[in-house]
């Protein structure tokens, strides 16, 4: 196997440091490989670790060899946003009008509807960056320019302005093309140059590092996900950029993070699942950060400490993980809810009144009152109305990145409560004093929204005090009587 190395100096300096200085394209900057940083870099199929303050590259890895990349492809999307929202061709609060596709039911009774939707631009780049939703892409590729294909083109004009000379786009998304030779493809070097263009702008990295990201889209509120765990692992510390995925780029990464002023950016290709890819940059950032004499990614300075909250009474979400192709693979973090279901029971011979109660854990009252019986009496074949009341763990983000086909979302951040809609009466109960609170439903909330507003009131008890069978039954407007026990 030959390998030819073209316009580079080449030097070795003590026996843990090997040091490249590369003087001409493809490297523009100083490479000192350290193999002690990472001691096994089998699981990458290549990348590399850059220091903005020297500009250094401190470890590598086949940093120019081309390798399809998925969805780290969308950092060349929101690239060109951000240059055009600086250059006022447009604006993060233009409005983009969508017409999304949307399937209800299974099998043979699926059907297919389309729902217009409107975004700002600036969700749509969130929602590029955060959950890296694919279908975004082309709506922001068509607001910009007009087409997707005009689009792509300008996507590969300026990597060739970047000096990115092994990058090439088909696509806005990063999913896979028809053949695989097409795919997205670039090197850890050329997506270094891209991300350095990136962290120029503060406010694409105040994008990039939230953990969850609230869209809305003309009609409800949705609350996405950011498929980079290290930005919730390490809040305070990754601050960006972006992940990818698909069969054949497997798990990608380019995070940057920041401590004591120095950034880091940190390009990863090829590894097999998600956990061992996160954990890897985790190592290679901690480790370099120690070397330098400063605290591991996550450790925080006495001071820095004594400033934290207390995380007394914090409930832990459960986490489950969700596999899809071309979906970047993450823990999805689930939140328990009940949730009332709309049945029909049809009644069979000799069923009683009680026995269809107990078997859907119900009153026989309530039965009763939802199909307005006078008397406990029922024929064979009569057709009963059952809310069932049911125990679910839904995802605080649902986002399919193949089909962009979007399901229930559990709102979980906290609205801004409108105080002009709450009003607060006292009254006496024994020894407590409890408070009524009249809540005015806004748009976008949820029962499970509503109650995380106010400490100890739970979902059920809401639903309980304004005799709610149906959550669906939510609608704006609607004036909610919450009970809290001070």
């Amino acid at each position: 196997m030959l390998f030819l190395v073209l316009g580079t100096n080449i030097s070795v300096a003590g026996n843990k440091d090997t040091v490249f200085n590369y003087n001409s394209n493809p490297c523009l900057f100083s490479i000192h490989h350290n193999p002690t940083l990472l001691n096994n870099d089998e699981a990458i199929r290549a990348g590399l670790m850059f220091d903005m303050d020297s500009q250094t590259i401190v470890w590598q890895k086949d940093l120019n060899y081309a390798y399809p990349i998925a969805s780290l492809t969308k950092m060349m999307v929101a690239l060109l946003a951000i240059e055009d929202i600086r250059a006022s061709k447009v604006h993060w609060d233009d409005q983009v009008s969508v017409n999304r596709v949307y399937y209800r039911g299974r099998g043979r009774y699926k059907k297919k509807y389309s729902v217009e939707e409107v975004y700002s631009l600036r969700d749509l780049i969130t929602m590029a960056m955060v959950p890296s939703h694919n279908e975004s892409t082309h709506w922001i590729a068509k607001h910009l320019n007009g087409s997707v294909e005009v689009f792509v083109e300008r996507m590969n004009k300026r990597a060739v302005e970047l000096n990115m000379m092994q990058t090439h786009f088909t696509n806005p998304s990063g999913l896979p093309a028809p053949s695989s030779s097409l795919d997205n493809s670039s090197t850890p070097y050329d997506i270094l140059l891209l991300s350095l263009e990136l962290v120029k702008y503060p406010e694409l990295l105040n994008i990039t590092k939230i953990g969850y990201a609230e869209i809305h889209n003309g009609r409800s509120n949705q609350v996405y996900r950011n498929h980079n765990g290290l930005v919730r692992q390490y809040e305070d510390d990754i601050d960006g950029l972006k992940t990818g995925y698909t069969r054949n780029a497997k798990f990608c990464l380019a995070a940057t993070s920041i401590k004591e002023n120095k950034r880091l950016i940190c390009i990863v290709f090829g590894v097999s699942d998600v956990y061992t890819r996160n954990a890897l940059v985790a190592k290679l950032m901690s480790s370099y950060y120690q070397s330098m004499g400063m605290l591991a990614l996550g450790n925080k300075s006495d001071t820095q400490l004594e400033k934290e909250p207390s995380s007394e009474g914090v409930v832990e979400d459960l986490t489950a993980s969700v596999n899809s192709e071309e979906e970047e693979d993450e823990p999805v973090e689930l939140v328990k809810t009940v949730s009332t279901v709309k049945k029909y029971h049809k009644v069979r011979n000799g069923e009683s009144l009680y026995k269809i109660a107990d078997r859907y854990n119900v009153y026989t009252s309530d039965i009763k009152r939802w199909n307005k019986l006078s008397s406990s009496k029922i024929l064979s074949g009569q057709r009963l109305v059952i809310y069932q009341k049911v125990i679910k763990y839904v995802p605080v983000v649902e986002t399919d990145d193949q089909t962009d086909e979007p399901n229930q979302a559990v709102n979980e951040q906290k609205k801004e409560e409108n105080l002009d809609d709450v009003r607060i009466e006292s009254k006496s109960n024994n020894s407590l004093r409890n408070n009524i609170v009249t809540y005015t439903v806004q748009r976008g909330d949820t029962l499970w929204s509503i109650a995380r507003k106010y400490e100890g009131i739970t979902v059920e008890e809401i639903k309980k005090q304004n005799k709610i069978f149906d959550s669906r039954s939510l609608k704006p407007g609607t004036k909610l009587k919450i009970e809290i026990k001070g």
